[in-house]
């Protein structure tokens, strides 16, 4: 019986212990305003990952939004204030909007559909800013964000990408964690021939030219990942489960945070 109650008694405690380690995680979150940017070949999982990592960290009570709920906020908005969001994106990017046109031209991608990219990533980015001076966060994250955004406007567009990834470098947004999701392309393939959406230019392709795409591509986002100025670069695996992911991204956080 005294064993009983001393197993029910180091089991509060441990419970405790653990609950206590999480409201200090919290705290330290409070209002944090972290970005946190999901990068990885297209297949590799990025969305179902980010559901998983908000929903985690929703469980701890903490602010967590993605990208679509800053798109929801934009639609929200009145015609008059999203006019004024889209006027001051275009005039404060505006050098950077040419000067990467400029470097486009350089490389022989003349592609209005590559600068309308980049632009739409400029209004988002005021639009995300906009939505952290009203609402409380501590934690975004965005599986569609500007590593992934440049990957995808330049990819079926240059002939090589041998200049192209350090010079895209100077566009990035600033991201307090990256986040890159590992796979092999054969894996990645054989997940985007069984999704239902259609949506990507990649789910249009057959077998063989995805693979092939892929196999051109994928190297290429990398270095994208790679040079990003972010101090604070993680690598996932997409063997792994999507709550062991957040699992581990919390801790790693929690690590983070309790050095500062």
């Amino acid at each position: 019986m005294e064993h009983t109650i001393n197993m029910l008694t180091a089991n509060y405690i441990r419970k405790d212990e653990a609950r206590l380690k999480s409201d200090k995680v919290e705290c330290l979150l409070s209002g944090k305003e972290l970005i946190i940017e999901f990068v990885g070949p297209t297949g590799s999982g990025k969305t179902t990952n980010c559901i998983h990592f908000l929903e985690f960290f929703k469980k701890r009570n903490v602010n967590a939004y993605t990208f679509n709920d800053i798109k929801i906020y934009l639609g929200q908005l009145t015609f008059y204030h999203r006019l004024q969001i889209c006027f001051k994106a275009i005039l404060l990017n505006g050098h950077d909007v040419l000067s990467y046109s400029f470097l486009l031209a350089c490389h022989r991608i003349y592609s209005f559909d590559s600068i309308y990219r980049y632009i739409k990533l400029c209004i988002f980015n005021s639009t995300l800013s906009q939505f952290m001076r009203v609402r409380k966060v501590d934690a975004v994250f965005l599986d569609q964000w500007i590593i992934q955004g440049l990957w995808s406007a330049t990819i079926f567009k240059a002939k090589t990408f041998d200049k192209l990834p350090d010079e895209l470098k100077r566009f990035y947004f600033n991201t307090d964690y990256v986040l890159y999701f590992d796979i092999d392309e054969e894996t990645a393939c054989e997940r985007i021939h069984q999704r239902e959406s259609g949506r990507s230019r990649f789910d249009k392709m057959g077998r063989e030219q995805r693979l092939s795409e892929l196999k051109r591509n994928n190297p290429y986002l990398f270095r994208l990942y790679q040079n990003s100025a972010c101090k604070n670069k993680l690598k996932f695996s997409t063997r792994e489960s999507p709550g062991k992911n957040a699992e581990e991204f919390f801790q790693q956080l929690e690590y983070s945070l309790t050095r500062e």
